[in-house]
């Protein structure tokens, strides 16, 4: 069982956020429009831990780069991700470095200014 069953990370921008993840995660995120708040899923099969990109009109949930840090799973990606962050509206903060004895993590902003760790085991 996994300690974490869900994550939202907040948007300013919906659509720029989606871009942004579908680029750098290469994935397909699932919209959803259920006034105030919309969101987008990543892909995920029953059981798994997934979470989404969350806009709410109301202004509950607000970006910021100094919130929770989200690790993601790029395994033998980090180098290709980095990549594509700047050009797909984020912006690279800490480079790939070796994390102990865990592996590496690269540290980005996502599209709406949230920090975000690339994780990888190589």
């Amino acid at each position: 069982m996994n300690l974490i069953s869900w994550f939202e990370i907040p948007t300013l921008d919906l659509e720029r956020a989606v871009s942004f993840y579908s680029r750098v995660f290469n994935c397909k995120l699932e919209i959803h429009q259920h006034e105030p708040i919309s969101f987008a899923v990543f892909p995920h099969v029953d059981g798994e831990v997934s979470g989404c990109l969350i806009y709410d009109t109301t202004g509950n949930f607000m970006p910021s780069p100094d919130g929770v840090l989200i690790y993601f799973n790029m395994e033998g990606r980090i180098e290709e991700a980095l990549k594509i962050v700047d050009s797909s509206g984020g912006m690279g903060i800490e480079h790939k470095k070796q994390i102990g004895p865990w592996g590496y993590r690269a540290l980005i902003s996502d599209s709406e200014a949230n920090r975000l760790a690339l994780y990888s085991t190589s």
